[in-house]
């Protein structure tokens, strides 16, 4: 699944494409790739903010242990909010 979109947000032009792949049920894969840019005269901003996130996940099992939902484990074992 691909999603593009334009849009502004705080004043700001932001454009971002979004790539989703797998199967949803084992594993699935995210790609994120956005430019902000702010094209108002008052700010004087000529320097455009790339940004790329990349996601994977994958099925575990039933069991999610002492996870709670709406959270998730990072590679160093920290509890962090997902939103």
């Amino acid at each position: 699944t691909v999603v593009e979109s334009t849009c502004v947000f705080s004043g700001r032009d932001v454009t971002s494409r979004t790539e989703m792949s797998g199967d949803f049920v084992s594993a699935f894969n995210v790609k994120i790739e956005s430019t902000t840019s702010d094209t108002r005269q008052s700010t004087n901003q000529t320097v455009s903010i790339k940004r790329t996130i990349v996601q994977e996940g994958k099925y575990l099992g039933a069991s999610c242990g002492e996870v709670k939902p709406g959270f998730a484990i990072a590679p160093d074992g920290a509890t962090i909010a997902v939103q």
